[in-house]
C-alpha cells in the first residue's frame, strides 16, 4: 500500500494498515469516534476542487457541437478534460 506521493509506507505503518484490513467492521474499535449525525454545519467541495475562472470564448460551432454529442458531463467539464489531456500531452512531447 502506498500514500499518495507514491513514497512506500514505512514497515510499521504497513503493519498497521495490513492488520485493520484484515478486521471486520464490527471489530474495529471506534468508540473515541463517535459517530456524527449532525450534518446541518457541513460544506460541500471544500477539497479537490480546482478554482476556476469564467470568461468568454468564441468556437466554432462543429467544434462544439461535436463536443456536445460526445461523452457525459457538462460541456464545461468535457472541454476542460479535453484541455487538460492537451496540457499533459503536450508537456510529455516537451520532456
Amino acid at each position: 500500500m502506498r500514500k499518495h506521493n507514491g513514497e512506500p509506507l514505512p514497515p510499521e505503518l504497513q503493519a498497521e494498515v495490513e492488520a485493520l484490513l484484515a478486521m471486520s467492521a464490527e471489530d474495529i474499535d471506534l468508540s473515541d469516534m463517535p459517530e456524527i449525525t449532525d450534518w446541518s454545519r457541513a460544506r460541500r467541495g471544500l477539497f479537490g476542487v480546482k478554482p476556476r475562472r469564467t470568461l468568454s470564448v468564441s468556437l466554432e460551432a462543429e467544434l462544439v457541437d461535436y463536443v456536445e454529442k460526445n461523452g457525459s458531463g457538462t460541456l464545461d467539464d468535457r472541454l476542460n478534460t479535453l484541455l487538460r489531456d492537451w496540457v499533459s500531452n503536450s508537456k510529455q512531447v516537451a520532456e
